[in-house]
């Protein structure tokens, strides 16, 4: 959705192009989307999570 989004504001627009950062469910979207995933961990839990999502 957000890929979607941001290219209605630019006329030429590549998944690889786009970087989405968030939980491992918004890893895993962007993984499945071709996009760049970017995770911080900043909790354990989410550490954990991180790696798990790629």
């Amino acid at each position: 959705m957000a890929i979607e989004k941001a290219a209605q504001l630019h006329a030429v627009l590549a998944p690889d192009q786009v970087y989405v950062t968030g939980n491992p469910h918004d890893i895993e979207a962007a993984k499945a989307a071709g996009a760049i995933s970017v995770g911080v961990a900043h909790r354990q839990v989410f550490r954990q999570g991180t790696s798990a999502a790629g």
